[in-house]
């Protein structure tokens, strides 16, 4: 019997369910409970039953000839939970698309945020077939940390599931490209853009170029007092792997910061060692940009440094981890289907700026050494 009158007004989902599977025309038992996951037709009966105590109605399902069957004159009613299941069907498939949010955990450079990434981690929204999902982006703890680490453990940490896109160097790509984790995600990545070391020397100074894309060798450093980021960071490690018994620099300042070393060395006849894409603080030694919020030119006189006639630099990369192995060629939806769209817009983003950070070393590009800093 009915508890109260909530339980007649609203019997459960699951007991109407199986009565409507149960008055499909032309099925037999063993058809009705292979779709309901039963073991027989008694369990079938059973839950019938107590749907009937429920509601207070008698006989809305029996077994004639081992052929379930509804009575013709409870016809009407069965057709009308069928309707309201389809209803109800509809609606949860609406819900669940329309309350799906998806967590993107990002890591990389302060830098890459400044100069094109916050556009899309602040703005994106998703596209496509997937419009309607939320997702929030979240930077990682301690976010940026991989600066003074030289990028190391950025893509180990998404490996190990900490994070689910990091852009991160450039250093071994055929280990971690469409590789997979411990859990069996694939590891996948695009290339953003490409960099340079240059020396950021105010115009006038004997190390000055004359035209864009002009360079000096490493050896031409010694003597000089050098600005430079701390030991730790990409640009003064690759800096440091360029020493030898003959080739020893005069460190006159460290910092964190380039656009300080860049105004040091402008003021001055020091040299600040810089990479291309750091972020050109409003100075005398930038150009004007017709666009207040697009990157800036590199001044022309800055050269890159070269060793044995190659420039110094590399690349950056987006690597992203989607949840599950792609099944059968295809990717999982959600989650890498959003990862897909944020590195088109950032890709975007690059493309979009005057002055992009690929056009700042575009004069040397074919000359830039891939220097693999052996991190761990």
């Amino acid at each position: 019997m009915p508890q109260n009158q909530q339980d007649v007004d609203y019997p459960g989902l699951w007991s109407l369910h199986v009565l409507a599977s149960a008055a499909r025309e032309g099925e037999s038992w063993d058809d009705i409970t292979a779709r309901l996951g039963m073991r027989s037709k008694h369990q079938v009966l059973r839950t019938v039953r107590r749907l009937e105590q429920r509601i207070g109605v008698r006989g809305l399902l029996i077994d004639a000839g081992d052929r379930p069957v509804i009575p013709p004159h409870h016809h009407r009613f069965v057709e009308e939970i069928s309707a309201m299941l389809a209803t109800w069907a509809i609606a949860r498939d609406r819900a669940a698309a329309s309350a799906r949010t998806y967590l993107v955990r990002v890591d990389g450079y302060w830098s890459h945020v400044e100069n094109f990434a916050a556009r899309v981690f602040g703005t994106f929204l998703p596209q496509g077939p997937v419009a309607g999902d939320r997702v929030r982006i979240e930077l990682a703890p301690a976010f940026g940390r991989g600066r003074d680490e030289g990028g190391a453990g950025l893509v180990d940490d998404l490996r190990r599931g900490k994070v689910d896109l990091v852009i991160a160097p450039d250093d071994r790509t055929a280990a971690a490209d469409n590789g997979h984790d411990a859990a069996g995600a694939v590891i996948r990545s695009v290339p953003l853009y490409r960099w340079a070391l240059l020396a950021a020397v105010r115009p006038g100074h004997p190390l000055a170029g004359r035209e864009a894309g002009s360079t000096v060798d490493a050896d031409d450093l010694v003597g000089h007092e050098l600005l430079v980021s701390p030991r730790g960071h990409r640009t003064r490690d690759l800096l440091d792997l360029t020493r030898d018994v003959e080739r020893r620099f005069v460190i006159a300042a460290t910092s964190p910061e380039p656009g300080a070393l860049i105004a040091l060395a402008h003021h001055s006849d020091r040299v600040a060692v810089v990479a291309s894409d750091s972020a050109l603080l409003v100075g005398p030694w930038t150009q004007e940009t017709a666009d207040p919020g697009a990157l800036a030119a590199l001044p022309r006189h800055w050269p890159a440094l070269t060793v044995d006639g190659k420039v110094l630099g590399g690349g950056y990369r987006a690597y992203y981890r989607i949840s599950r192995p792609a099944a059968a060629g295809r990717e999982e939806p959600g989650r890498g289907t959003h990862l897909a769209t944020m590195l088109d817009q950032l890709g975007a983003a690059l493309r979009a700026a005057s002055g992009a950070l690929d056009e700042r070393v575009a004069p040397w590009t074919h000359r830039i050494e891939d220097c693999t800093l052996d991190y761990d």
